[in-house]
C-alpha cells in the first residue's frame, strides 16, 4: 500500500520532540546520548562509501536511503531503511487515521473530554493505541500513544509517546507535538533474521502542504541513535529534508538542503542533495539524483545511475578534482 493520504487528509503540521521522562526508582531516563567522535571526518577511498551510506540510512552502518513505501511485509533483502522517513510516514498515517475518523478527536474542540482508546493496526502487524483528552479553551488536545510491534514500511516500531496537538472544528489536525524518550526500530530480512535494531532519542519537526497533484512535507531532524547490536551511537543533527509525493505518477522526491551526520568512529560529515533523489514507489532505491557529504578537506558525491546501481566520486583533498571513482550496487553500499 502507498501512503494512506489524500490532499484532504494530509498532515498540515507535525512536531516530534524528545524529552526526558521519569523512570523507576526515582531515576530520570534521559534517553540515548551521543558518545562518538565529534571531529570532522576525513574521507578516504576506504571509508567514503560507508559514510555516505550511513548518512543516508541514518544508521551507523552503510545502507540505502529507504525501503519502498509499498513494502509492508516487515522484511528487507537489502540494507536498513531511513528512520527519519519511517517516523514521518508513520506519523502521516496516524494523522490521516485521526482525520478520517474525526469522532476520535472532534469532541475535544468543544468540551473537555477523554476519549476511549483508539487502535490503529500496522500494515504488516502490531498496533498503536491512542488516547486523547481535550482543552476546549485552547482548541487543542493531548494524549498518549503506545507502539506495540507496530509494523509499517519495512520496520517495526516500539515505544511510548505523549502528544500535544491542535485541531480545527472539523477535526483536522493542524499541528502535533509528539514526545518520547526511546523509540526502537527493528528490521528483519526475508528469513526472519534481525538485520538491524536501533533505539532513537531526538526530535523531528514535520510541516506539510498540499496541492492538487502532490503531497509535500518538510522534516527537520535531530536524533541520536544507538545500534543495539554494537552499542555504538550515531547522531543525525539538524537534517532538513523535503519530501514530495506524486501519487498519480508513482514516485517520491527527497531533497536534503542541510544537515550533519556524526559517525561514532569517523566523526561528522555535512550533507546535501545537489540533485533531488527520486524513488519509485515500487523500488527500494533512488533511480535519479545525488547526495553529497563533506568532511575535513574532503568530499564525496553519491549519484544514482538507476534503482540498482550508483557511482561514488571522491575528492580526497577537496580541490575540486575527483581523485577516486567507484561504482557499485545499492544493495552492497
Amino acid at each position: 500500500m502507498i501512503l494512506k493520504l489524500t490532499k484532504n487528509t494530509f498532515l498540515a503540521g507535525m512536531l516530534i520532540m524528545m524529552v526526558a521522562c521519569g523512570g523507576g526508582g526515582g531515576t530520570v531516563d534521559s534517553g540515548v546520548s551521543y558518545s562518538g567522535s565529534t571531529s570532522p571526518a576525513t574521507l578516504t577511498e576506504a571509508n567514503a562509501g560507508q559514510l555516505a551510506g550511513a548518512a543516508l540510512s541514518n544508521t551507523g552502518e552503510s545502507g540505502a536511503l529507504m525501503l519502498s513505501v509499498t513494502d509492508n511485509n516487515n522484511t528487507s533483502s537489502g540494507p536498513t531503511s531511513s528512520h527519519s522517513l519511517t517516523i514521518a510516514r508513520t506519523m502521516q498515517d496516524i494523522v490521516a487515521h485521526l482525520e478520517a475518523n474525526p469522532q476520535i478527536i472532534a469532541p475535544v474542540n468543544f468540551r473537555a473530554v477523554t476519549t476511549q482508546p483508539e487502535t490503529l493496526i500496522g500494515e504488516c502487524g502490531g498496533q498503536v493505541t491512542m488516547t486523547f483528552s481535550g482543552d476546549p479553551a485552547a482548541g487543542s488536545f493531548s494524549g498518549s500513544m503506545n507502539f506495540s510491534s507496530y509494523c509499517n514500511y519495512g520496520e517495526t516500531v516500539n515505544g511510548a509517546v505523549t502528544i500535544s496537538a491542535q485541531a480545527d472544528a472539523n477535526g483536522l489536525v493542524t499541528s502535533m507535538t509528539m514526545t518520547f524518550i526511546r523509540l526502537t526500530f527493528t528490521t528483519v530480512n526475508e528469513s526472519g533474521t534481525v538485520i538491524e535494531s536501533a533505539t532513537a532519542t531526538g526530535s523531528v519537526t514535520f510541516t506539510a502542504s498540499v496541492s492538487p497533484a502532490v503531497l509535500a512535507g518538510t522534516l527537520t531532524v535531530d536524533m541520536v541513535m544507538r545500534d543495539n547490536v554494537t552499542t555504538k551511537t550515531f547522531w543525525v543533527n539538524n537534517y532538513t529534508i523535503s519530501v514530495i509525493d506524486y501519487p498519480s505518477l508513482g514516485y517520491e522526491e527527497v531533497t536534503i538542503t542541510s544537515g550533519r551526520f556524526y559517525h561514532s568512529d569517523h566523526g561528522y560529515v555535512d550533507i546535501v542533495t545537489p540533485i533531488p533523489l527520486l524513488i519509485n514507489y515500487a523500488d527500494e532505491y533512488p533511480y535519479e539524483g545525488s547526495f553529497k557529504i563533506t568532511g575535513q578537506n574532503s568530499s564525496a558525491l553519491l549519484t544514482a545511475i538507476d534503482p540498482i546501481n550508483y557511482t561514488l566520486e571522491i575528492d580526497i583533498d577537496r580541490n575540486g578534482s575527483i581523485d577516486v571513482i567507484q561504482t557499485g550496487l545499492w544493495t552492497e553500499l
